[in-house]
């Protein structure tokens, strides 16, 4: 499928299942046609709203066309759209939501980095930590004494945790930042690869922090 009319045929979940397919190498080039079509069916709409908002937050239309490219761009990269978990069953409407949703979020970073306020630590190249690292380096803190006994004492307290315990601590643990949460791309793909709710991760964060202090007590290094 090269034609440019067959992709605008398409339905805008085919769409988003062949950007989906970006990373394989054989459909890169039909996953940037197929994103070419969807930013042109939905950054008309996109761009409206987006107007709309910038205005009430001192910011004009070229602001407005910059949060766009954002947009869009961050859909290109983490094209996470499920129809399924949508509570529109329109689907044209359910992906404007999405994009709406999407775009909030970099509003607030364009205005913050704008205006000169705290920017966010991220960058997207965030990935889950799935074992330890092969040295204490995520633990080397000028708070810890000793970051090496601090490194075993942390191992020896997973020890006694699930598998799924031990990424999300070591996820946290390398990511996150003081007065700031995790990246959304990041927690999507936590919730995926352990099959966890948001909620049930935040319960196995609590109880691996609490035996990792209750070991650095044991220790005497906390």
């Amino acid at each position: 499928m090269s034609d440019q009319k067959e992709l605008e045929d398409l339905s805008t979940l085919e769409l988003v299942e062949l950007i989906k397919k970006r990373k394989d190498p054989t459909m890169e080039s039909l996953s940037k046609s197929a994103f070419q079509v969807f930013t042109f069916r939905f950054s008309s709409e996109l761009c409206k709203k987006i107007e709309i908002t910038c205005k009430n937050w001192g910011l004009d239309s070229y602001d407005a066309l910059e949060v766009v490219q954002r947009t869009l761009k961050s859909f290109w990269k983490y094209p996470a759209f499920d129809a399924l978990k949508a509570k529109n069953k329109d689907v044209n409407k359910a992906t404007l939501f999405y994009l709406y949703g999407i775009a909030q979020r970099e509003l607030s970073d364009y205005f913050n980095e704008k205006k000169g306020f705290k920017i966010s630590p991220y960058n997207g190249s965030e990935k889950i930590i799935f074992d330890f690292p092969e040295t204490e380096s995520i633990f080397n803190n000028e708070d810890f004494k000793n970051p090496q006994t601090h490194y075993h004492a942390v191992r020896k307290a997973l020890s006694n945790l699930s598998e799924k315990h031990k990424v999300i601590f070591l996820t946290y643990k390398a990511y996150e930042f003081a007065g700031n949460k995790l990246p959304r791309p990041l927690l999507e793909s936590l919730r995926s690869n352990l099959n966890l709710s948001q909620a049930t991760i935040r319960s196995y964060k609590k109880e691996t922090y609490d035996k990792v202090n209750e070991y650095l007590d044991i220790y005497g290094i906390k």
